[in-house]
């Protein structure tokens, strides 16, 4: 297909980020005369987005001006009204709903950090109801948390650069071909490398497939794996102290709490095989690799894995 200005004649270029998936790809965007003509290609292979690019954003079916139901639920039947109206009729009512119920009677649902704005959590706190919800409680929300509890900051998993040095990327309930395009890519360069690949999950799956070791546990066991794993580490001096003692606290409690799950106990509550869980320990906490993980018990748990080994300062490693 043509790119660029030999498709777009006489269009002025802009450089701009993509938001409809996680990667947010720097992209040309051209524009003539205030309209945009397209975009260039995405960098993602089977991106189908960049080329629907127009199509999406002057869409007729595209709802534009605020629109208000008449008749009953289900009959499909608007009207639209002025921006003025709508705005005072919203009020109205979440002014009566407060007055009657209480603020905390008032939830919002949103949708990813591709649509949410810091503008409608400020609104929810001056209105008076916690009740937010959405993909983040269910997703990266808990990580993040999580990780600012353990590191101090916020864990920014997209850059996928450090993919380029790992030499073990450790999957735990993660399927990065049809969830993460850029990962997926990245992951298939370090395999190619020699990288090895190791995935836990109950589910079989594409990344399952490519996996050099498969941990098939049950569900529900990964904080069981992880702590055993940080056990072997610890008992093995797989550990870096240096790195320990400089920049951690609680390690005597922590190295006292993983010995409670020995390997044999591990495999006992995962199913999975010992053999595989301790190759998985010698390839996972000795190399430089890079996870990416999902939810609350196990993160804190790889970020603490990292910690002990000293891979948190390594290139390759996140």
């Amino acid at each position: 297909m043509t790119q660029g200005k030999d498709l777009y004649e006489g269009a002025e270029v802009k450089r701009s980020m993509c938001f409809w998936c996680k990667p947010r790809c720097l992209l040309d965007v051209y524009v003539k005369d205030g309209r945009l003509l397209g975009v260039s290609k995405s960098p993602i292979k089977g991106c189908p987005r960049w080329s629907r690019a127009k199509e999406i954003f002057y869409n007729k079916t595209r709802t534009r001006f605020p629109m208000k139901r008449v008749g009953d639920r289900g009959e499909n039947r608007w009207i639209q009204i002025t921006w003025d109206q709508a705005l005072d009729e919203i009020a109205d009512k979440l002014s009566t709903i407060k007055d009657r119920y209480g603020a905390e009677a008032v939830a919002h649902q949103h949708g990813t950090s591709r649509s949410y704005e810091e503008c409608r959590t400020r609104f929810f706190n001056l209105f008076g109801s916690p009740n937010q919800f959405g993909m983040a409680h269910i997703c990266h929300g808990n990580s993040a948390v999580v990780a600012c509890m353990v590191l101090g900051w916020w864990p920014y998993w997209m850059n996928v650069e450090k993919l380029q040095k790992a030499n073990c990327v450790f999957f735990v309930g993660r399927n990065s071909i049809p969830s993460h395009q850029t990962i997926r890519d990245e992951v298939d360069k370090a395999r190619k490398r020699g990288a090895k690949v190791i995935v836990a999950d109950p589910r079989p799956s594409d990344i399952t497939k490519q996996a050099d070791i498969w941990l098939r546990l049950r569900p529900g066991t990964d904080a069981a794996l992880l702590l055993g794993m940080m056990n072997v580490i610890i008992s093995e001096g797989l550990h870096d102290m240096e790195f320990i003692k400089n920049w951690t606290h609680g390690f005597d409690k922590f190295a006292e709490r993983v010995r409670e799950y020995p390997v044999d106990k591990v495999a006992q509550i995962t199913e999975c095989n010992k053999d595989d869980i301790i190759n998985s320990i010698l390839n996972s906490g000795t190399l430089n690799h890079s996870e990416r993980h999902i939810h609350t018990p196990r993160w804190r748990c790889t970020l603490i894995q990292q910690e002990n080994t000293g891979l948190m300062r390594m290139t390759g490693s996140g």
